[in-house]
């Protein structure tokens, strides 16, 4: 791999690094947020795990369907959102919790349907709740594995650049 490459690769490195971080940083904010809203009984109405795509498919996906109720100020609302974390995305928005297939089982063990569950709920928008406030595990990763990996590929760029020579033809040098 010509000098060039290893560049790109390494600058490649710094921005997965630095997405990742924003991205834990984002779900971060979320749960401070989520951590203030105020919190009312609801009832799971739907708990299954499901499947999309081919079978044998490394497109196949498996997700826990999570469908909850409770009632704000006398209005009845739904959601499907199970983690703050998953707020504003598709996995929310589609009524899905994207899990490999034992992750999925599990989310459904724990959301029973008919299950009493604690709903937290935005005061200035109740159809928007969560069941679980706390970022899981890999929101912690991508937070303090983000900038490790980040200033790796920084270091990687610019040790590249001072101690590889190339010639004009991308061909690496002495």
């Amino acid at each position: 791999m010509n000098k060039e490459k290893l560049m790109l690769v390494s600058l490649a490195v710094v921005v997965l690094g630095l997405a990742g971080f924003g991205y834990g940083l984002w779900a971060c904010q979320k749960e401070a947020e989520v951590l203030n809203w105020p919190s009312v009984q609801g009832t799971i109405v739907t708990s299954r795990v499901e499947h999309s795509g081919p079978v044998g498919s490394k497109h196949r996906r498996t997700f826990a369907l999570i469908e909850y109720e409770y009632k704000v100020g006398g209005k009845d609302f739904s959601s499907n959102i199970v983690n703050a974390s998953d707020i504003g995305s598709q996995q929310g928005s589609s009524g899905v919790r994207t899990s490999d297939s034992l992750g999925a089982v599990e989310t459904v063990r724990s959301y029973p349907r008919g299950n009493r569950v604690t709903v937290h709920y935005n005061p200035a928008n109740p159809s928007e709740a969560v069941l679980e406030v706390q970022k899981p595990l890999w929101v912690e990763l991508a937070l303090w594995g983000g900038l490790p990996l980040a200033l790796i590929g920084v270091l990687a760029f610019f040790w590249l650049r001072k101690n590889m020579s190339f010639d004009p033809a991308g061909k690496p040098g002495a």
